[in-house]
């Protein structure tokens, strides 16, 4: 079966969070993304339906509904830190996507790091980890040799002047457990 899952964006003065949301609260310094993020995300996740039992809709945000995954801007990352993503979990927080301000391209292009940033943090968001630290749910780790974008977007490892546009081999490997084929 398919697993179905919403998705919304998320909008200063007009998103609803929980108190204590998170440690950071990000929705205390939140911007709006630019509408071609807005659509680079949304082509994103068409990237992980086509490798996997898992579909995206987009829903709008009000104060009685928000998407599963939830995509803001945080103005109060580093510049050093592209984006974060809350895993799933049965918190407000679970699956939420942050975007700093570094990642500033207006209209992200496949092949950019802006895009691939989105594929990453989607990836967060929908249960995959990084390939180089062990979760506590999930402690495998991979070879050096493995831990690499052209294997995994999970990789930080991605010294290319092109960088992935889709899942790779090993992220296809993970959701597909997680999701199914």
């Amino acid at each position: 079966p398919t697993v179905d899952l919403t998705y919304s964006f998320i909008a200063p003065r007009t998103s609803y969070f929980a108190n204590a949301y998170s440690s950071v609260n990000e929705y205390n310094a939140v911007f709006s993304l630019y509408t071609g993020q807005k659509t680079a995300i949304s082509n994103a996740l068409s990237t992980w339906s086509a490798v996997a039992n898992v579909t995206f809709t987009m829903v709008r945000e009000s104060a009685a509904s928000v998407g599963d995954l939830r995509f803001g801007g945080y103005s109060g990352m580093d510049n050093k830190t592209a984006a974060w993503a809350y895993l799933p979990d049965n918190t407000p927080k679970g699956g939420d996507v942050w975007i700093g301000p570094s990642t500033d391209e207006l209209f992200p292009s496949k092949g950019s790091y802006d895009y691939l940033t989105f594929v990453h943090e989607i990836g967060h968001a929908i249960g995959l980890k990084h390939p180089f630290s062990a979760g506590t749910l999930n402690p495998t780790v991979l070879q050096p040799l493995l831990d690499d974008v052209k294997y995994t977007v999970m990789s930080y490892n991605d010294n290319y002047s092109y960088q992935p546009t889709t899942p790779m081999v090993l992220d296809i490997l993970a959701i597909q457990s997680l999701y199914g084929a």
